[in-house]
């Protein structure tokens, strides 16, 4: 599954959990979330929140990779 995360018209912190890496995203900015297939069917996956002054992806077991606007790679 993909999706594109954006940022509200502010800037806000988007924070990865359950490691909770953080980085700073500028307001309106795209990041692109990717998560594997869970290795059960049925299994939790991931999810974006959006809190007034920040964005959360969670991510469980199955295999996530994300990139922002410029195309690099974020680290979880």
């Amino acid at each position: 599954m993909r999706v594109v995360v954006t940022a509200p018209d502010h800037a806000v912190t988007l924070r990865f959990e359950p490691s909770g890496m953080e980085y700073p995203l500028a307001a309106n900015t795209q990041i692109v979330v990717e998560w594997d297939e869970p290795r059960e069917p049925g299994a939790f996956v991931g999810s974006v929140e959006y809190l007034s002054d920040e964005i959360v992806v969670n991510y469980s077991t199955a295999r996530m990779r994300s990139w922002n606007a410029a195309g690099e790679r974020l680290d979880y």
